[in-house]
């Protein structure tokens, strides 16, 4: 067995409220819904300005990492057209990140990218399973999925996590697993006050198995209009 390659997950909730318990650091906010089967997905934007053809002055094409119904990484390249839903071409039973590839003059997303399914009203669809927001060119999700094949395991090496200062705030954050058929669990758990900061490497690691969902979930926070970074490294064994 020997290392196949290496992830780093990294998200943002900007604005929890005190009243905001047991989400999960994603574009979406609140808690992050896996979907139960591959799905079509549709990827759209809340400007018109996110336009490959004709070419507009946001984003242009979007790279999209996800699974297939056989678990198995797939990488997609898909032009947008403003508001308007563009399916992905391979259905997805998970999507764990995407990126701006190409844009226009603005060299950024002009608004809110969304992957997701049903209605899409004003480019924003019914059911979110990734966002890119505004300006930021890529996801910003502390949420990934072990592949299956070549992958045969995987280690949790690292996560962290921050909370913004100057908010006299306090959450209890959680590096959490599910491996496929399982039920969640919590492989750390960490309270930080308003302005700290945790990082911890994990010494022998966390073995994984592929198909096992991993996520970083803010169980309590304390105050209003509190920031919150956290993500993780996870080395891939083939």
């Amino acid at each position: 067995m020997g290392t196949w390659g290496y992830v780093q997950k990294f998200g943002r909730l900007p604005d929890m409220d005190a009243a905001d318990t047991n989400e999960d650091i994603w574009d979406g906010e609140g808690a992050y819904a896996f979907p139960a089967a591959a799905t079509a997905m549709k990827i759209s934007s809340s400007s018109t300005n996110d336009d490959g053809a004709p070419v507009g002055t946001g984003a242009l094409t979007v790279r999209v990492y996800g699974l297939n119904a056989a678990w198995k990484e797939v990488i997609q390249d898909v032009t947008l057209n403003g508001q308007t839903g563009v399916t992905i071409p391979t259905s997805l039973i998970r999507v764990y990140r995407a990126y701006v590839l190409t844009a226009g003059t603005g060299g950024v997303n002009a608004g809110d990218i969304w992957i997701g399914t049903g209605d899409i009203t004003t480019g924003v669809p019914a059911v979110k399973y990734a966002g890119i927001k505004t300006g930021m060119g890529q996801t910003l999700m502390a949420i990934y999925t072990v592949p299956a094949g070549p992958v045969t395991s995987a280690k949790l090496t690292r996560w962290y996590a921050t909370v913004g200062a100057g908010q006299a705030a306090y959450a209890t954050v959680a590096l959490q697993t599910r491996e496929y058929g399982a039920s969640w669990r919590s492989r750390r758990v960490c309270g930080i006050g308003e302005g700290g900061w945790m990082s911890d490497t994990l010494l022998y690691g966390i073995t994984v198995q592929p198909k096992c969902d991993i996520r970083v979930r803010v169980i309590v926070n304390g105050v209003n209009n509190s920031a919150i970074d956290a993500g993780f490294d996870v080395e891939l064994n083939d």
